[in-house]
């Protein structure tokens, strides 16, 4: 029996989140983490790991620039709010830099802007700036 599965042909690679994490460093006890792409269900898990993990190599304190998120849904939310809440159970900082005009909507009509600390970074060349 022949059957007409691209599953096969056409592979897949295993990670499908749509969204890359960088460790960027930082001063000591902070870490800077970038993330770009999806912040949704596939890449939910993988944003929480990543911040996780900044916390179990000794940070005090993470932030993520969030200026590279071209979507988020509920999951990717739900994940910041997970990596918040595990940030205060350690008795850790947890900041969100950086977001764009949709996600900063997204954090008022949720109140997350009541719960989250956002960082606004001024552009270069203004450095008074200020949201």
């Amino acid at each position: 029996m022949h059957t007409n599965d691209d599953r096969h042909t056409n592979p897949q690679p295993a990670n499908q989140s749509g969204l890359t994490i960088t460790n960027c460093g930082g001063a000591a006890g902070e870490v800077r983490l970038v993330a770009v792409g999806h912040l949704d269900y596939a890449a939910a898990d993988d944003f929480y790991a990543a911040v996780l993990e900044a916390f179990d190599a000794g940070a005090r304190a993470v932030t993520v620039d969030v200026a590279g998120i071209e979507f988020s849904d509920s999951s990717g939310l739900a994940a910041v709010i997970r990596a918040h809440k595990t940030a205060a159970r350690l008795g850790c900082g947890f900041s969100i830099a950086d977001p764009d005009d949709r996600l900063t909507h997204i954090f008022a009509i949720t109140a997350l802007n009541q719960v989250l600390h956002v960082i606004r970074t001024p552009a270069p060349g203004n450095p008074g700036a200020a949201p």
